[in-house]
C-alpha cells in the first residue's frame, strides 16, 4: 500500500494533502541521530534553515546533499507506505502531540486514522479511540481550528 492510497482519501476532504507527508531535513538528522525532541532548535532548524549560507551557496548545496543523501532517502525507503505512515503516527501514543513526522496534530489524526485502517491494524479501534479523545479535547479547549475537528470527524464516519 503505497502514501498516495493515504492522500487520495485525505483529498475527499481537504486539498492540504500537499504538505501531509513532509519532513525537513533538519528533522531528520535529529530524529535518525537518536536525538531528544526537545533538543530541536526551531529557530535555527526551520525549513529555511539551511539556506541562511546565503555567503556560501557550494557549502549550502553540499549540506543539502549530505543531509538528504544520508536521511532523505532513507526515510523515504523506510516510510513512504502505508504501513512506514502506520508505524510512524500510530507506535507511539505517548508522543502523539508532538510527532516528528508530520505538520501537527490535526495532520497526524487523520493520516493515523487512514493508515491503520489501510494496513489493517489490529489496534484500529484504539487508535481511532486515543485520536477521538484528543479530538474532543481540542474542541473543549479551543486549541484546533473547527474545519479540522470536522475533518477528523468526516473522515472517521467515512473509513467506518
Amino acid at each position: 500500500m503505497e502514501v498516495r492510497e493515504i492522500n487520495e482519501i485525505w483529498k475527499k476532504f481537504d486539498d492540504y494533502v500537499g504538505d501531509t507527508y513532509r519532513m525537513r531535513l533538519r528533522k531528520l538528522e535529529y530524529w535518525y541521530e537518536g536525538k531528544h525532541w526537545d533538543d530541536f532548535d526551531p529557530v535555527y532548524n526551520t525549513k529555511f534553515s539551511i539556506l541562511n549560507y546565503d555567503q556560501d551557496i557550494e557549502l549550502c548545496c553540499k549540506e543539502i546533499d549530505r543531509l538528504f543523501r544520508k536521511y532523505g532517502y532513507k526515510y523515504i525507503k523506510e516510510f513512504a507506505n502505508a504501513e512506514g505512515v502506520d508505524f510512524l503516527y500510530n507506535s507511539n501514543f505517548k508522543s502523539m502531540e508532538k510527532n516528528w513526522h508530520c505538520a501537527g496534530f490535526q495532520v497526524q489524526s487523520v493520516l493515523g486514522i487512514i493508515s491503520a485502517k489501510l494496513v489493517s491494524n489490529p489496534n484500529y479501534d484504539q487508535i481511532v479511540n486515543t485520536y477521538n479523545k484528543r479530538i474532543e479535547l481540542h474542541s473543549i479547549n479551543g486549541t484546533m481550528d473547527q474545519s479540522d475537528i470536522n475533518r477528523f470527524y468526516k473522515v472517521k464516519d467515512y473509513l467506518g
